[in-house]
């Protein structure tokens, strides 16, 4: 067995203990969570209107304006707003770094049901998840942007595409990086085939959306396609 298969195999247990014996209780109030609640109750997401932020949901809001005349993206939205020590930091961390994988069913399905709801967004063919570089996904043992669009995919009926918008290189953080760096540094996407994806429309999912630089890197790789619709939906969004 290679390293990287004994590398897989032990994530994978972890993630699965992880997910049977943790997460058991409601990160902001404490509470036990109910059957079908992940990572936050209901009572914290309603009390908190947690997925009904309006400055990144409304038409014209941050994200578009960050997108609008670069890309193609026709609308662009996130759940929650992305604040240092609030709730939806804690959610994204705990997906993204601790091996909480079902908190992607609560995020994505918040997602879907914004979507259904919001006439902005018409028809979606296939949901496409930000690809994560191959060595970070073996480490993780998934790419948390493809768990949430499965969930959304659940709830709007579409096929989700994982395996044509491609990531060409692991890249490094851009944390400290100015927004010029970080367009400067682009190019490191490309779609495997461009036919598939021509006069369709495409959500396009991600975790965190900070100055949009990986948004957009995936919106010029996705100029090589056709007659393309490009919606954006991000679990949280900086702003900045």
């Amino acid at each position: 067995m290679s390293f990287n298969k004994i590398i897989h195999f032990i994530q994978t247990c972890t993630n699965y203990f992880i997910d049977f014996f943790t997460d058991l209780h409601c990160i902001e109030c404490g509470a036990d969570l109910e059957h079908g609640e992940y990572g936050i109750c209901q009572k914290c997401i309603d009390e908190k209107n947690l997925f009904n932020r309006m400055l990144v949901q409304h038409k014209g809001n941050w994200i578009e304006k960050k997108l609008y005349g670069i890309t193609r993206v026709e609308v662009a939205s996130a759940l929650m707003m992305y604040e240092k020590g609030t709730v939806a930091q804690e959610l994204i961390r705990r997906l993204k770094y601790s091996g909480y994988r079902k908190i992607a069913i609560t995020i994505g399905h918040a997602i879907g049901n914004n979507i259904i709801n919001n006439d902005r967004y018409g028809h979606i063919d296939y949901i496409v998840p930000v690809p994560l570089h191959h060595k970070k996904k073996i480490i993780r043992s998934y790419n948390q942007s493809e768990e949430i669009a499965i969930n959304i995919a659940e709830i709007i009926g579409a096929s989700v595409i994982s395996d044509n918008l491609i990531r060409k290189n692991e890249g490094k953080s851009h944390a400290s990086s100015s927004f010029e760096e970080r367009i400067m540094s682009q190019g490191n996407f490309y779609v495997k085939d461009p036919d598939f994806f021509e006069s369709k429309s495409i959500l396009l999912v991600d975790d965190v959306f900070t100055t949009g630089s990986t948004i957009i890197d995936c919106c010029k790789a996705l100029d090589s396609v056709q007659n393309l619709t490009i919606y954006v939906y991000t679990a949280s969004a900086v702003i900045v």
